[in-house]
């Protein structure tokens, strides 16, 4: 069994350097021709199951993913991006990005969450499937945020968040797959968008 995760295509704000969380951004051309993309690398797959976050840039790229695949889409509130409170709308820039980005895996924003606050959101949606990674599912399809894959990487297979959301950020609709070997995941894509450079 196979667990696939892909970020949402580009949005302008992704562009402006935006935090966007829980702001509703739409995809930008280039995201929607990037959504095209992927959905076109992963047409010969087989879903079983296919979740998204309900936030519109996730939502928009999981059903042009799913355009060759009959099977409905289950959205998720717990696979949101990270709330950042009274920051979103900021660019990184204005709030000083590369010098505080790392206190926020304990430190809340303000009126917003921090990334362990995201990470127990994602593992009670993990807990809740949990039932479905047990059975003999071919694929499931999970479509969401660079902070949402960090966490299920923390989950399944035990990658620092620091790692995936600071270190090796997630670009749009990087591909993740992690494959079920016993009761062990392993990672055998790991961020990879060479879809992008063969459009």
């Amino acid at each position: 069994m196979k667990i696939i995760l892909v970020r949402h295509g580009e949005t302008e704000d992704n562009v402006k350097k935006t935090l966007q969380g829980h702001i509703d951004s739409k995809l930008s051309q280039l995201g929607l021709e990037q959504a095209k993309i992927i959905s076109k690398r992963l047409k010969e797959y087989s879903f079983d199951l296919a979740f998204s976050s309900d936030l519109k840039r996730a939502s928009d790229t999981a059903k042009e993913i799913l355009k060759y695949h009959n099977i409905n889409l289950k959205f998720d509130k717990r696979l949101r991006e990270i709330n950042f409170g009274d920051t979103a709308g900021k660019t990184k820039k204005e709030i000083n990005w590369d010098v505080t980005k790392y206190e926020h895996i304990n430190k809340r924003y303000p009126n917003g969450e921090c990334w362990l606050d995201v990470l127990d959101r994602v593992k009670d949606f993990v807990k809740e499937i949990g039932y479905e990674l047990q059975e003999e599912k071919e694929n499931i399809l999970i479509v969401c945020h660079g902070g949402i894959i960090a966490s299920l990487l923390n989950i399944f297979i035990g990658r620092s968040l620091e790692h995936t959301i600071f270190e090796h950020p997630t670009r749009n609709t990087s591909l993740f797959i992690l494959k079920r070997r016993g009761n062990e995941f392993k990672l055998i894509v790991d961020n990879c968008t060479k879809h992008n450079n063969q459009s």
